[in-house]
């Protein structure tokens, strides 16, 4: 028998060595996830990442810059670079360097910046990722870039933009008047930028495509003409008329304060309404009457109506002064494109978001206008703007005749920026002088006679020139008697007609003739177009070669104005343009395209190749047949089917014969197909439009194809919901929440959950290297806030394979989105039913489920019978009971109540509060009893005086206090030790203590129900310097150490600190100002680390919230190892950083004490080796201490195992020891589920069955049913009230569980499975204890059985 209780006492040393043997692991994860096999992370958060070892996974990004982000081919986006402050990034392109490996390229970077990743780089950059560099090309170009095509087979990049020419080029041998502006060729080979053979635009380009099937590059923007001049005509409304010096008179003006002001129509301020509109009385026409300060020669008019209270002009007529003739007017049709006419009554639409341009037919000089507003809409009349136009380009020396004072205020037109008037600045003495007989008023300056030679006296002239030709330019000169032509003398023009090319002439201004002017031409040739970066210029001094006047008097030049006008008119270009650079004949190289079919100022911003002949094209444009969107076969414009969509197009990708179509319309051209919704697909084959399910509610700037091994159609825009056709009416718009970004999968007609982008994406490509079988290298850039792998809605599971996203996905409804936030998540296995329940605790709404949900079969349902009203702030969760504790302020309700989830019955708690406000912070089970520990801000608990923390007891539903000597709110709690029994709890908060405080820590011994104070506030070493937010048990000592956090007095900083057993350790990870920390657990790490005190070298401290990293920045939770803290989560929520508020593990028992694994079978061949060698070392030692033993301990149990005679160890049983710990490693469910892994004993169904009553008895019963033994077996209600009447009867036994099972082969033994209740009453013998246990009908039977079958804990057992 001896022998035999020394083969026990090896048994344990063998199943602690198997254990121990388990630590020699090679993971490379920071967590090791074969010792912690999920961990539930949950928070507010829209996206999250991990952490894989790269500085530059930033989680969040400045908004107010552009980003440039790669994604690596596992997936991971990396933050390559930000520009400066309100930068963009438009375009990408990448440009192969060779075919060797998948980094060998260069990205081309193009968008509106002046530094990338904190280098001097102008508008466009290249980017090497195979070093993380980014490069200049030469200085850049002066305005923004648009869009890039690599020429991967000529090594060249064209191209488009806002721009004029390269920065500095004459530094670089550049010719600068080669560039017209809007495109430019960057050669990759020798590194120098080029010019197009037509040097360019007059206006923006925003899209370049290539035909590579008939070599022609095909360029789509804002523009009317090419640089070189060889398309383009003036429009008439190419430069406005400034009205302000003009006489404003009218009839049946509205009695309305601040709508009779007729002359407010100059500027047209916005909004439209009082001060900015002018109105008519109610129900009367009226007129407008206009006098203009000289004769001008009007080519157009712009009229904006009013919609002030529905009122608006419907129909007007435009008469001349002063011979009162009717104006006879063109304007475009807007719905078809079409150009009519009008005279008597022309019609005004309703629509003021901008002018509408009616053409004069026949312009004639006028003195002035009569408008007569002949209809109305609504109660009157009105107009909310006017403006003229001519269609010569003019600059008058008087300035205030050039434009309005208010010509810089806001204008929603595009007709009336203050770039578009002509601006002169006067330098030196002058003045405007009436000149009769013309009666105009030039500009005149007087130059001491002295000082003619070296005068500064200087007019410089600025015009705005709309499209850069051929122009000839000239000075109109009134006579000088009224001046004193002797005193007149010659002036000196100076023209720059494009940077650096100037042009000076001298004119002598005698003319002596009273009624007429006299035009000197200055300049005729090429002249470059007006920009951002170029403004043509006239510059007027006093000619050096003047002679002073005889009578030395004062010297005078005058300048009336300066007209310039175009010799080259030719087709406009309407946006579009075509060019071959294999065609050997220059001019048939670049040509417009046929047909003139597009209205004028029509925008192109797409265009996709179709085939050799065909391609597409989509922007704001029509005509009669087509809107929006068309196709070009190389002759005609031709529609698509239902003549197009009804609003503008952004963007466009062919994927085989499919067109998918972004942009801002909801329907065909034709009305046939409502609900598009800013986004369709086009099938060429079928020539049919389809929806893509409800679209989006917003614009689409950008759709993009990636083929990642399957097709990605990635979608971004403005737009914050993926519209659900199914639940959304014409008055409710309902989907799925987004962010500006969603991923289509056409193959199964459906949006798909992919990573989380938040933001404006500017574009997206991906290079895949053809021998690769990694995937793609995918690269964005935009003005992005967040970018994240997962797009994952507060909630997920990480696992050894990487982080699953929860089913969750909030609504947003008509544009709006709830707050979605778990402050809480657990999960538990159920044996018995053999499902997996995992439930959220927050504020948050899924369908008709409130702030509780519970996961079930992938299905979520709340609790029953009603959804908690107050946030939820604590879960706790174990098999199929689940407890919940939520805030209430100022509302009626149950902030605690624990529910089954098998029944789905809920027994609800009622806490008050003086206030009304009762908060559950806390909710811990105590092991081994009935209660529950309940702890926050109350004042009353049920029946209860009992406040902030009380004990409920589920089997008599009563609750009692836990000695009422501690007050104020309890934020965090828990059971701290190794010992079983939970003995001790401590708590934190700002507490007082015996009237003492603040107190921020305390500990309750259950056994003398005493609390003690365990840190005050102070710097000592048993003080905290602030209050805490959470306690965490170190669950690896048996010192009753802990975790404290919380935030440093004054300061804000954070701050944990150590409990040893006896004073407070400082634990520095070296968090920023800023972070907030919400949680710590512990979790075994993949390889071991220094021994340091703090952290045991098996474990990590993983801290989460919203913490703030040296040398990184924004993180949500982070791995601590004692010494150094790196990140760990990465997670944002929209537009501001993510926060981790619970992080919920399940770690295998064995790690409690030891950690790391080997394969079970060497392990038993390691033991077995062991066994044999060293057992007789065993057994001399057994023998020697048992001696020593039973010379103490005599007649301590009636029956043991040595007097009996019986043998204790069976033939087998050390390896079916060895098995069950095998099994138990292999289940799944043998873990515990805790970040205190202790502590995670969760009520019974036994109790549960109790605590709900006689119906809750009976759904139980019902729901887990098991077949019966011949016994007739009693309830689990009945079993629980037969277990206390033996406890009354036996008060020394102590409640064991069994972890093992025990098969009973001889007489006196106790049989019993895994999780069976022991009753134990006689420990003397190490081995074999003696023991009670419910037979099932309420009847105890006593046994003999081996103590290390048992353990204290039921957690440990996995048993339900």
């Amino acid at each position: 028998m001896k022998i035999i209780h020394y083969y026990n006492n090896f048994l344990t040393i063998l199943t602690y060595c198997t254990i121990i043997c388990q630590t020699i692991s090679a993971q490379t994860l920071n967590v090791n996830y074969r010792g912690a096999p999920q961990i539930l992370v949950a928070g507010q958060y829209n996206g999250i990442s991990l952490f894989n070892g790269d500085l530059s996974e930033q989680e969040n990004y400045n908004v107010m810059t552009a980003s440039f982000i790669t994604q690596q081919p596992n997936g991971t986006f990396q933050l390559a670079g930000s520009t400066s402050y309100n930068g963009t990034i438009n375009a990408l392109c990448v440009m192969p360097r060779s075919q060797n490996n998948l980094y060998d390229i260069d990205v081309y970077i193009g968008g509106k910046f002046t530094t990338l990743a904190n280098k001097t780089l102008n508008n466009i950059a290249r980017y090497d990722p195979s070093s993380r560099t980014f490069y200049a090309l030469m200085e850049g170009l002066d305005n923004t870039v648009y869009s890039l095509y690599c020429d991967t087979n000529n090594s060249l990049i064209y191209v488009g933009g806002g721009f004029v020419a390269p920065i500095n080029p004459a530094a670089h041998g550049v010719n600068i008047s080669d560039f017209g502006g809007g495109v430019a060729i960057w050669h990759v080979g020798n590194s120098s930028w080029t010019a197009l053979p037509f040097k360019g635009f007059n206006g923006p380009v925003f899209t370049v495509s290539f035909n590579p099937q008939n070599g022609t590059f095909y360029f789509g923007g804002q523009f009317d003409a090419t640089s070189d001049g060889n398309f383009g005509t003036i429009p008439n409304n190419s430069q406005p008329i400034n009205l302000q010096n003009s006489t404003f008179s009218d009839g049946n003006t509205a009695t309305l304060t601040n709508f009779t002001d007729s002359s407010a129509l100059i500027c047209s301020n916005e909004p439209d309404g009082p001060g900015h509109t002018w109105l008519l009385a109610n129900n009367e026409v009226g007129l407008l009457r206009i006098k203009f300060d000289y004769e001008i020669t009007p080519t157009a008019i712009g009229l904006k109506n009013t919609n002030y209270q529905g009122r608006g002009t419907k129909t007007f007529r435009l008469i001349s002064l002063p011979d009162n003739s009717i104006i006879t007017l063109s304007y475009t049709n807007t719905t078809n494109g079409t150009t009519l006419t009008c005279s008597d009554s022309c019609p005004l639409d309703p629509s003021n978001t901008d002018y509408q341009i009616f053409n004069f037919v026949n312009p004639v000089p006028l003195r002035g206008i009569q408008i007569l507003l002949l209809d109305y809409y609504g109660e009157g009349g009105g107009l909310h703007g006017i403006q003229l136009y001519q269609s010569e380009i003019v600059v008058r020396g008087v300035n205030g005749y050039n434009s309005p004072t208010c010509s810089n205020s806001s204008s929603s037109s595009s007709y009336l920026s203050s770039s578009s008037y002509p601006n002169v600045t006067a330098i030196g003495n002058w003045v405007p002088e009436l000149v009769p007989g013309v009666w105009v008023n030039v500009l005149a300056a007087t130059i001491p006679a002295a000082e003619i030679t070296n005068s500064t006296t200087k007019l410089i002239m600025q015009p705005y020139i709309p499209q850069a030709g051929y122009y000839n330019i000239t000075l109109s000169s009134p006579p000088c008697i009224s001046l004193g032509c002797d005193n007149v003398i010659p002036i000196d023009v100076n023209f720059t007609s494009s940077p650096g090319v100037s042009t000076v002439v001298t004119i002598t201004q005698n003319s002596t003739n009273n009624n007429l002017n006299t035009f000197y031409t200055i300049y005729s040739g090429y002249v470059l177009g007006t920009s951002a970066t170029f403004q043509p210029t006239v510059e007027i001094t006093a000619s050096k070669s003047a002679v002073a006047p005889s009578d030395g008097t004062d010297a005078i030049i005058y300048v009336d104005y300066i007209q310039f006008t175009k010799t080259d008119n030719r087709t406009s270009l309407s946006g579009l343009f075509q060019y071959s650079p294999s065609t050997s004949t220059a001019q048939a190289a670049w040509y417009g395209f046929n047909g003139g079919l597009l209205i004028p100022k029509s925008i192109i911003n797409d265009i996709v190749v179709v085939s050799s002949t065909t391609i597409i094209i989509g922007g704001n444009f029509n005509n009669n047949s087509f809107s929006n969107i068309a196709f070009y076969d190389g002759i005609k414009f031709t529609p698509l089917s239902d003549s197009g969509l009804n609003g503008h197009v952004n963007t466009m990708v062919l994927i085989d014969r499919d067109l998918f179509v972004g942009g801002l319309f909801n329907n065909t051209a034709n009305g046939t197909l409502p609900g598009l919704n800013n986004i369709a697909r086009y099938n060429l084959d079928e020539q049919k439009w389809y929806r893509i399910s409800g679209g989006v509610n917003g614009e689409v700037n950008r759709i993009a194809f990636v083929n990642n091994g399957t097709p990605q159609i990635h979608v971004a825009g403005k737009f914050n919901t993926l519209i659900n056709p199914q639940l959304s009416t014409q008055n409710n718009i309902i989907g799925n929440a987004s962010f500006g970004y969603g991923m289509w999968d056409n193959k199964i007609g459906n949006w798909v959950n992919t990573g989380y982008i938040d933001g404006t994406i500017g574009d997206i490509v991906a290079y895949n290297f053809p021998s690769s079988q990694t995937g793609p290298l995918t690269f964005w850039g935009g003005e992005m806030s967040s970018i994240q792998s997962f797009m994952s809605s507060s909630g997920g599971l990480l696992t050894h394979s990487g982080y699953n996203s929860l089913p969750l996905f909030p609504q947003a409804i008509n544009g709006n989105i709830s707050d979605f936030i778990i402050n809480s998540a657990v999960q538990s296995n159920n044996t018995k039913s053999n499902k997996t329940f995992t439930a959220i605790g927050g504020k948050f709404q899924i369908d008709n489920i409130v702030n509780v949900a519970i996961l079930d079969n992938n299905v979520w349902r709340g609790m029953s019978p009603s959804n908690f009203k107050g946030e939820v702030k604590v879960l706790v969760l174990k098999d199929s009971v689940l407890c919940a504790g939520s805030e209430l302020n100022g509302i009626d309700g149950s902030a605690f109540a624990a529910y089954n989830l098998n029944s789905d019955i809920t027994y609800a708690q009622t806490l008050t509060a003086n206030d009304k406000i009762v908060r559950v912070n806390a909710i811990k089970y105590r092991a081994g009893t009935d209660d529950y520990i309940v702890a926050g801000k109350f004042d009353k608990a049920g029946q209860s005086s009992c406040s902030y923390i009380c004990s409920w007891n589920s089997i008599s539903l009563q609750w009692k206090g836990l000695n009422s000597s501690l007050i104020g709110e309890i934020v965090s709690m828990d059971f701290v030790g190794l010992s079983q029994s939970q003995n001790f709890l401590v708590v934190a908060g700002n507490l007082t203590l015996d009237g003492k405080g603040p107190v921020y820590v305390a500990k309750y011994d259950f056994s003398r129900n005493i609390w003690k104070e365990q840190g005050t506030q102070g710097s000592g070493d048993t003080q905290l310097p602030g209050p805490p937010t959470t306690v965490i048990n170190n669950f690896l000592s048996n010192n009753q150490e802990y975790f404290v956090s919380g935030t440093v007095d004054n300061t804000g900083e954070v701050y944990i600190r150590k409990w040893d057993g006896s004073k407070y350790l400082n634990v520095n990870p070296q968090l920023l100002q800023g972070s907030v920390i919400k949680q710590m657990a512990l979790v075994p790490a993949s390889s071991s680390h220094s021994n340091n005190g703090i952290v045991d070298t098996q474990w990590l401290l993983l801290i989460s919230g919203s913490l703030k990293l040296n040398n990184y920045g924004d993180v949500s939770a982070a791995l601590f190892d004692g010494n150094t803290i790196s990140p760990y989560l990465l997670a944002s929520s929209h537009d501001k950083p993510g926060f981790i508020l619970s992080v919920f593990t399940n770690i295998i028992p064995e790690l409690l004490a030891v950690h790391g694994f080997l394969p079970v079978p060497i392990v038993i061949l390691i033991s077995a080796a062991i066994a044999f060698f060293i057992v007789f070392l065993i057994v001399a030692a057994g023998l020697a201490y048992d001696f020593r033993r039973q010379r103490k301990a005599r007649g301590s149990l009636k029956a043991s195992p040595r007097d009996s005679g019986k043998a204790a160890l069976r033939e087998g049983e050390l390896f079916a020891t060895i098995n069950s710990i095998i099994a138990q490693q292999s289940d799944p469910r043998q873990s515990v589920t805790s970040s205190n892994v202790r502590n995670s004993a969760m009520l019974s169904d036994e109790k549960s069955a109790d605590f709900m009553g006689g119906a809750g008895v009976a759904a139980i019963a019902a729901s887990e049913s098991e077949p019966k033994s011949e016994k007739q077996e009693i309830s689990a209600a009945d079993r629980a009230r037969a277990a206390r009447a033996f406890l009354a009867n036996h008060p020394d036994a102590r409640q064991y569980y069994a972890r093992y099972p025990f098969v009973a082969k001889e007489e006196g033994e106790l049989d019993f499975h895994v999780g069976d209740s022991i009753y134990v009453v006689d420990t003397a013998d190490e081995v074999w204890w003696i023991g009670w246990k419910d037979d099932g009908t309420g009847n105890f039977i006593q046994g003999l059985f081996p103590s290390n079958y048992v353990v204290e804990d039921p957690s440990y057992t996995g048993a339900s």
